[in-house]
């Protein structure tokens, strides 16, 4: 463990039955050689494995630091992990994704200092398939009107710049003391989309960052994983999402600026409540329930305000044939699109 100021990063790892992918994922953080480090792993109340594997880490790693929680979710687990940490930049990981070899101490090499915010490059693996995210071919020094687009790209992925990661904490260093002294946090209590939070108020008050053009992450994008699972009464969540957004929009003066990018993230959001509850494969609700909740959704404000205000011209063409079909409440069409799934997955 480092005294304060003396590491050079803190891993911080949420853990939540993840037994079959945490070893790789420790085993990837402690081999990053020629850095000083801590390692923050807040289990979440695991009720397979992970707790045990967790425990004969910390007792194999005087610089691993285990904190436990009932189940609250990853916010509340990296909220902690914020807290506790020590060294000048923090690094967010989940637990069933890794590391390259050796990546920080080259990102370190060429890391600014007065950097509120690192970006690197990263690969995503799932379904045999590998595919490697670079942003430029250099590195990139970042400034507050970078910053200001990525906002927009947060809400609009349309403004996203190629291949650069904007919503995740994963693939990043932040600097502590900055998330720290602007008092930046993981909303608790949401299951979907608190990392867009996040990194919107990020982008808010940062000054300068950088793009480091460098391998870091692996992510392992897992059809089981929460981002697909079925989540009975997930548009609650995106709602939540979706109302604080507009409120920091108020704050900072920039609802009328951001006002039609803040309804393609709230039709997106609600799009996705589609894939995920009402019109998932696992939900064991009778057909005619699920699209009397469908109709019924329909009729919350904030819902109505954005499916109908959105510019349909934003979407791509098979977006907008759901768009359509929710405008015109064909239930039956959304459904069958869902049971294809890989319509609805060109959301993500």
């Amino acid at each position: 463990m480092c005294s304060v100021g003396k590491c050079d990063i803190s891993f911080v790892i949420p853990v939540y039955n993840v037994e079959e992918f945490l070893e790789e994922c420790l085993d990837s953080v402690i081999r990053q050689n020629g850095i000083k480090k801590e390692i923050i792993v807040v289990d979440d109340g695991s009720d397979d494995r992970s707790l045990e594997i967790l425990t004969k880490y910390k007792k194999q790693n005087h610089n691993m630091i285990l904190l436990q929680q009932n189940h609250q979710g990853a916010s509340t687990a990296r909220n902690k992990g914020i807290d506790a940490a020590t060294g000048r930049w923090i690094c967010f990981i989940d637990s069933d994704d890794y590391l390259e070899p050796d990546c920080m101490k080259n990102i370190l090499k060429d890391a600014s200092e007065d950097s509120d915010v690192i970006f690197a490059d990263y690969v995503r693996i799932g379904f045999g398939k590998r595919q490697e995210f670079s942003y430029r071919e250099e590195n990139v020094e970042m400034m507050q009107q970078d910053f200001k687009l990525y906002q927009k790209a947060a809400l609009n992925k349309n403004y996203n710049p190629p291949n650069l990661q904007i919503i995740t904490p994963w693939a990043k260093l932040y600097r502590t003391d900055f998330l720290k002294k602007n008092q930046i946090r993981f909303t608790p209590g949401v299951r979907k989309s608190q990392d867009l939070l996040f990194n919107f108020e990020v982008y808010q008050v940062a000054e300068r960052g950088k793009y480091i053009h460098s391998l870091m992450y692996y992510y392992r994008y897992n059809a089981e994983s929460l981002c697909n699972k079925y989540l009975s009464g997930v548009l609650n969540d995106y709602l939540m999402q979706s109302r604080k957004i507009e409120a920091l929009l108020k704050t900072y003066g920039k609802y009328d600026e951001l006002r039609q990018d803040y309804y393609f993230r709230c039709a997106v959001n609600y799009m996705f409540s589609l894939r995920l509850d009402y019109a998932h494969r696992d939900n064991k609700k009778k057909y005619k329930k699920r699209k009397r909740e469908f109709e019924e959704s329909l009729k919350i404000e904030d819902v109505k305000r954005a499916i109908y205000a959105v510019d349909k011209n934003e979407f791509s063409r098979m977006e907008r044939i759901l768009l359509e079909s929710v405008r015109k409440k064909k239930f039956c069409l959304i459904n069958f699109l869902n049971l294809g799934y890989g319509m609805i997955e060109k959301l993500r």
